[in-house]
């Protein structure tokens, strides 16, 4: 099993177990999250706090239960195609410290009416599915591949082209404030970083609004530039991974399914499950026996 490099030894420390065994009766039915990794990452967020972990942890199976994890996939192929496709996320790879980073373009958002034409539920589903592929497709497997765990992500917000309006979209505004709690709530101590680049002037009287729905954690970890962000950008990958549209060299699009991932991915959504063919990878990233 390859070591967690940001938890490390204390992933397996006393907390661990007592909250292990807080949860012991709901974690029977979420095999899935009863490991050190996942444990350790609601502890960190809560400052070690086992009854705040616990908390929290009840608060994502009762989320899972009520989304129906086990069959995200029962809504129609068609609108899953266009939650993934039209989401403005792009997935540039590994950062010179082996982080995922990800690129989401508001103005695609927009362009394509992804918010303003999917119901709530539709909308948790597309973050489900892209956390959940996160957890337990990418990172397993890119930690596979470059033989050094995978566990944070850097986002790059590109405001790009954004309308004005925009800032107006209560609806808008409600997805943000989904995303901040998949960030923070149910799935924390991932999202390592935030750069937002290319933010207009108007958004800066917008971001006191937006910030205070914001935890503290995640104002801290966001980084606002008014410009093409190219210059720290460079500092954390390779500007060529990045897309055209953004000084980079990559053609693949906007989409989740590029780079090596895309076979494992287009497998998943074949089958209607999030996981890999080869489920000893997963079972090796995540230190459990998932059969």
């Amino acid at each position: 099993m390859i070591e967690q490099s940001d938890f490390g030894d204390k992933a397996r420390n006393d907390k661990v177990e007592l909250l292990r065994a807080e949860l012991k009766d709901l974690l029977v039915n979420e095999k899935l999250l009863d490991n050190d990794w996942t444990l350790h990452r609601f502890l960190k967020v809560t400052d070690n706090e086992v009854a705040k972990a616990s908390k929290m942890l009840k608060d994502f199976i009762g989320h899972r239960q009520r989304l129906n994890y086990n069959d995200l996939f029962r809504i129609s192929p068609s609108v899953i195609e266009k939650l993934e496709t039209s989401s403005g996320k792009f997935i540039c790879g590994l950062s010179f410290k082996n982080e995922l980073v990800i690129v989401d373009s508001l103005s695609i958002l927009q362009k394509n009416k992804l918010v303003e034409e999917s119901s709530l539920e539709e909308l948790e589903v597309l973050l489900s599915i892209f956390w959940e592929s996160l957890v337990r497709i990418l990172f397993p497997l890119l930690s596979k591949i470059t033989k050094a765990r995978v566990e944070k992500v850097i986002c790059i917000v590109d405001f790009k082209d954004l309308g004005v309006t925009s800032f107006f979209n209560g609806k808008l505004m409600a997805f943000l404030k989904l995303i901040n709690k998949y960030n923070d709530e149910l799935y924390p101590s991932i999202v390592d970083s935030v750069l937002l680049i290319n933010v207009p002037l108007m958004f800066v009287g917008f971001w006191q609004v937006i910030r205070s729905f914001l935890s503290q954690q995640t104002n801290e970890k966001i980084v606002i530039t008014r410009n093409d962000g190219l210059d720290r950008i460079g500092k954390i990958i390779d500007i060529k991974m990045l897309p055209e549209n953004m000084g980079g060299e990559s053609v693949l699009g906007y989409t989740m399914n590029n780079g090596c991932w895309k076979k494992a991915m287009l497998y998943s959504r074949a089958n209607k499950k999030i996981e890999l063919e080869d489920l000893s990878i997963e079972k090796e990233y995540l230190g459990i026996d998932i059969n």
